[in-house]
């Protein structure tokens, strides 16, 4: 069996952008009140109803962002893609990787409920099937200032809930959850670069699902 390396183990930060959006020929706009979606932020769509240019189910990366509308690209940071003939789709929330990490670690917690009585034989016993799960996710790196690391910093200082994946890229299998972050750190020495440190405790159900 072959081993898998650090750099596959990659961290996957979700944007909370779902609903019906509008696209625009004119202009190449994707339309979608107070979306508050970020350059570089990546989107999906599960339908799209008559425009051309862009399909169902491939990330696109957000550019020329605004208010109520933004553009789509091939590439973070490139040139928007050209739609063609106005429609409307849905869309998915998107994932981008984090920028900047080193390592990254997820464990996965269960409580032990000890049900040890006089008849164990001093045997320690533990109730089957019982005991709160919970998961947690570290990871470390180089400081980069890009959108995700934007949407970090404000999803802490207002405490919010927010969905990540833990990819294993070489297969594509991934653990996903909503995850509270609990911890973010920055430091930098004088003649060396800026590094940061993040935290995370999962909220709710984390599930594992295998990419045949």
């Amino acid at each position: 069996m072959p081993a898998f390396g650090g750099k596959d183990f990659l961290l996957k930060m979700g944007n909370a952008v779902t609903g019906a959006v509008t696209f625009q020929d004119t202009g190449d706009t994707v339309t979608k009140t107070a979306h508050g979606l970020m350059n570089g932020d990546v989107v999906t769509f599960s339908v799209i109803t008559t425009t051309t240019g862009i399909v169902i189910n491939t990330d696109y990366f957000v550019v020329s962002s605004a208010a109520n509308t933004f553009q789509v690209s091939a590439l973070e940071g490139g040139s928007a893609i050209a739609l063609t003939t106005n429609g409307t789709g849905t869309l998915d929330e998107g994932f981008a990787i984090v920028g900047g990490l080193r390592s990254t670690s997820l464990a996965i917690n269960a409580e032990a409920i000890d049900v040890t009585h006089q008849g164990s034989a001093q045997w320690k016993t533990l109730l089957d099937g019982a005991g709160i799960k919970s998961a947690a996710i570290s990871g470390s790196g180089v400081f980069e200032q890009d959108s995700r690391l934007e949407r970090l910093r404000t999803n802490i200082f207002a405490q919010t809930v927010t969905n990540f994946k833990i990819v294993e890229h070489s297969s594509g299998d991934f653990f996903s959850g909503a995850f509270k972050i609990t911890s973010f750190e920055r430091s930098g020495d004088y003649n060396n670069e800026q590094s940061w440190s993040i935290s995370l405790e999962s909220s709710g159900a984390v599930l594992y699902t295998a990419v045949a």
